[in-house]
């Protein structure tokens, strides 16, 4: 091919990405004829594009950083050519069209390798294109204003700077729903749960009733309710309740009616409470599933508000971005439609309904500038308050129980399979000890095959860790993903369901760093309070709002201030392959950063918890000022 033709098709090339990535798209979609299926196996809006072409018997692979060469392969055989109309597309932006603002007399934390001090950034934005918003540069102010010398000044009047915050494992469509239902959160009887729930169907009147938060263990009788009461308050709707961390729910008998639930009723990877044979409404894992299958369906109104309520509450507290642990691809397809501002990296539940989306394509078109699909998500146990965490041996308050496994062995092992084929990193909760054993041994039986397909696989939680297997995570390239308010809302009762040697090996946050190298921090919301200052200070203090205990529990994990601000901002990133992009204040990265009236770095527990968000970035533009 000759030099002319090779600059023609780079030119195209350029042309192309700059089209798709404006648009928010890596991929030409084109209608599917009978013979052909053409599927996305992971995108994000900066990253690697894999595409799988499928041609009667014969299967073409390629993978390019580039929509141009799908394009050309299916214009080859002549099922497309879009390229006069993207060209015709392609909008015409100019320097002039930039407007560069230098914001000084600050302290700046760049989070970059060196965890650099600066007193300067400037940054460019597009007001037509603001995907191109970047940081330009960070240094001194003198020579900034040299180098740009007709930059806005923004003076921060001494406020300290950081990269955005990142939640590296909450549920932040979950959070918008929360604000939707009954908030159950720090009840501290059975009896205030009923009065919450009549309080609130006083004014919310419906076909049935959902709410969340409440926990057994913050009542004088730390024991499961039972539905006698609640039968009597609400006998002719459904109701559900679910507890804190989602993973155990109280149901009235109008909802086990329904739901087809009575004496006898088994469940694969869950447990229905009884009670002289009888069930008391309470369920585990995924017996919770059966009643959530007949509840309806939130409205696209709905969904539209938790999205906006949610997104409003996560930059309030300098939150830039989020990972949504676990969503179904339904549910993701409709939050693209209404984010604003807040980027989303999505988990999707690994269920049939996504398989068959991923077959399909992407036929709804979903905005990769701001929602990102980020692995997939499975479950191998359940939780440690509700006893469904899976241990290596029982349950210290329960010795018949050992928790529960919520897959069997050989529905994850196609499960890794499809996510090593596909290109998913495969995200799986493991809160017990056996459950990440299982995690484990499933890599190393599978290696031959997984070969190199293991790119930033996630342990989320890693709650209970035996000690033989920290080396593990390091070997296999895996990632600690943990929340660590956990800590120190469960610091109360986990000895009680662990032992006094077993516990140790729990929420053991440095020994995860020093094993891993990395370790990514979320806050599991709204199983916990959203704000990311709680998950600093519970990483680096390991004690509650009270500053209990005294000296912290378990301090020999504590992480330093330095490591807990890489685990909330650039090791996240790192965590859904973001890093180059986000995650640190470095030039060529977007404008993501919060302004802080308090320096973190510095300041004492307290100052710390009741540090001020003064203004919240996303590319440049401010999405919430004080």
């Amino acid at each position: 091919m000759e030099i002319r033709h090779l600059v023609f098709l780079q030119s195209m090339n350029n042309i192309l990405l700059y089209i798709c990535s404006s648009l928010g798209l890596y991929a030409v979609i084109a209608r599917r004829l009978p013979t052909w299926q053409i599927s996305i196996r992971r995108s994000q809006s900066h990253g690697v594009c894999a595409r799988k072409f499928k041609l009667a018997e014969h299967t073409l692979e390629e993978i390019s950083t580039s929509p141009f060469a799908p394009l050309l392969a299916m214009t080859r055989k002549g099922l497309v050519f879009l390229l006069p109309l993207l060209l015709y597309t392609l909008p015409s932006y100019s320097q002039s069209d930039s407007t560069i603002t230098i914001y000084h007399n600050a302290t700046i934390y760049s989070v970059d390798s060196l965890f650099t001090k600066y007193d300067a950034m400037a940054i460019v934005e597009y007001p037509l294109n603001e995907k191109k918003n970047k940081i330009l540069a960070t240094g001194q102010i003198e020579k900034l204003k040299t180098k740009y010398p007709n930059a806005i000044l923004n003076n921060v009047k001494g406020k300290y700077i950081y990269p955005g915050f990142i939640d590296a494992h909450c549920h932040f469509f979950g959070l918008g729903v929360s604000m939707q239902i009954v908030d159950l959160v720090g009840t501290k009887t059975y009896e205030e749960v009923l009065e919450r729930c009549k309080k609130y169907y006083n004014t919310n009147k419906g076909n049935y009733l959902m709410g969340r938060g409440w926990d057994q263990n913050d009542w004088p009788k730390k024991e499961y309710p039972t539905n006698e009461q609640l039968n009597l308050l609400f006998p002719d709707i459904p109701v559900v309740l679910k507890r804190i961390d989602g993973h155990a729910a109280l149901v009235n008998k109008k909802a086990l009616a329904i739901a087809g639930i009575k004496k006898g009723t088994k469940i694969k990877g869950g447990e229905i409470i009884l009670k002289d044979g009888k069930p008391t409404g309470v369920l585990i894992d995924n017996a919770v599933d059966l009643v959530m299958k007949v509840i309806p369906k939130m409205s696209d109104i709905q969904i539209k508000l938790a999205v906006e309520q949610a997104e409003k509450k996560c930059i309030s507290v300098g939150l830039t971005s989020a990972v949504d642990a676990g969503l179904e691809m339904d549910t993701i397809y409709k939050i693209a439609k209404f984010l604003r501002d807040i980027n989303v990296y999505a988990m999707p539940m690994f269920t049939t309904d996504f398989i068959e989306s991923h077959d399909a394509n992407i036929d709804h078109p979903i905005d990769y500038d701001k929602l990102h699909l980020d692995g997939v998500k499975v479950y191998i146990d359940g939780a440690l308050g509700s006893r469904g965490a899976l241990l290596l041996k029982p349950y210290s308050d329960n010795p018949k129980s050992y928790g529960l496994e919520l897959k069997s062995y050989k529905e994850l092992q196609k499960i890794f399979l499809w996510c090593a084929e596909y290109g998913y990193p495969l995200n799986a909760h493991c809160i017990g000890d056996s459950a990440t054993r299982i995690y484990f041994k499933l890599i190393e039986e599978l290696k031959p095959i997984l070969k190199k397909n293991i790119y930033k696989w996630r342990i989320e939680h890693a709650q209970v860790v035996d000690t033989n297997d920290l080396h593990k995570f390091k070997k296999y390239g895996i990632i600690p993903s943990v929340q660590p308010t956990h800590a120190t809302s469960d610091m109360y009762w986990a000895e009680e369901r662990l032992g006094k040697q077993r516990v140790k090996t729990a929420y053991a946050y440095k020994d995860l760093l020093k094993a891993a190298g990395v370790i990514a921090l979320g806050t599991d919301f709204p199983v916990e309070d959203v704000n990311p200052l709680y998950t600093f200070t519970s990483a680096v203090w390991r004690m509650d709002s009270n500053e209990f205990p005294k000296n912290g529990f378990q301090i020999e994990n504590a992480l330093t201030k330095e490591e807990a601000l890489r685990g909330m901002t650039i090791w996240a990133a790192y965590s859904v392959n973001a890093e180059r992009y986000t995650g640190s204040l470095e030039p060529n990265k977007q404008a993501d950063f919060i302004i802080f009236d308090t320096d973190l770095m510095n300041a004492t527990f307290k100052q710390c918890r009741n540090a001020k968000v003064i203004g919240t970035y996303i590319r440049g533009k401010r999405v919430y000022s004080r």
